[in-house]
């Protein structure tokens, strides 16, 4: 990359960040000024920001294009450098924590929701590195979703297989038969897109079925096995949706059944097939092993 190329796209992450504005509120929790700046600083510059590379989300924020060329972007730069160490972590979550006080303690959450928040990061990297050897493509699944609109190409990282999360997406943006931009997510989330809405609302369980999916899930059981274990319909009550089948179905009951003419199962300590962990430094235990090694 040209050296004036490089400084424009440091300008333009730059340019992003002094225009960020976060909201007043989320999920009805207050979210101050002192707070917005705390949280800011801590994601956007510093030690933090080195390992947890925040500026390459910045561009989400201005534009209307495809998100997943976004993500993977940023996911290379994630998962192919040293991670963030745990005095970096208890830094981070010291420095929201500080700046977030007033904001916690209005809403009645103790000063440890922070720390417990960055505690995720080692198990969240791990699952964003995941990648595959098999990504979608427009003959996936005997064609039936065809193309998507962007394509899964050479512009994409490459190394070891396909990010999970670009090859996941770009799927759903084929059945969607839609970018998925941040304007068409709100959309279908809020129901102002109403087709996109009736789309997502309408997706065959079956495309749960996916080896991406299971390895993401294998790996966060592996650190938290009570996720698998907790009722859906409770999960979905946060989002004031319902599942239509059994209401103590658990994550797993739902998963294992709905894929076991793959076969695929929830597995703990052995990715699924075509899963591999492409990963600088892994510090999560225990690491789940490709299936070739088991």
């Amino acid at each position: 990359m040209r050296f004036s190329s490089a400084l424009a796209l440091v300008a333009g992450a730059a340019t992003a960040a002094a225009q960020v504005a976060l909201p007043s509120s989320i999920f009805g929790l207050p979210f101050g000024a002192q707070c917005q700046g705390a949280v800011l600083q801590t994601l956007t510059n510093g030690s933090f920001a080195q390992c947890f590379p925040t500026a390459d989300l910045l561009p989400l924020l201005t534009t209307n294009g495809s998100i997943i060329p976004i993500l993977d972007k940023f996911m290379t730069d994630l998962c192919y450098k040293s991670p963030c160490s745990n005095a970096t972590l208890m830094a981070a979550a010291q420095a929201i924590t500080t700046g977030c006080a007033a904001d916690l303690q209005t809403a009645k959450l103790p000063n440890t929701t922070v720390a417990a928040a960055f505690g995720i990061y080692p198990v969240l990297r791990e699952v964003l590195c995941l990648k595959t050897s098999s990504p979608y493509t427009a003959q996936s699944y005997g064609g039936i979703l065809g193309p998507a609109p962007i394509p899964i190409s050479a512009a994409y990282n490459q190394t070891n297989g396909t990010f999970c999360v670009s090859s996941v997406l770009t799927q759903y943006s084929a059945y969607l038969g839609a970018n998925l931009t941040i304007p068409y997510i709100v959309g279908a989330a809020t129901g102002a897109n109403s087709t996109a809405a009736f789309l997502v609302k309408q997706t065959n369980p079956n495309a749960l079925c996916n080896e991406c999916i299971f390895g993401a899930v294998g790996v966060i059981e592996a650190a938290a096995p009570i996720v698998g274990r907790i009722p859906i319909s409770s999960v979905l009550a946060y989002v004031n949706m319902t599942y239509p089948g059994d209401k103590s179905a658990t994550l797993n009951t739902i998963l294992n059944s709905t894929c076991a003419y793959k076969p695929l199962a929830v597995n703990t300590t052995v990715l699924p097939q075509n899963v591999t962990v492409s990963i600088v430094n892994s510090t999560f235990t225990p690491r789940l092993r490709p299936a070739t090694s088991a």
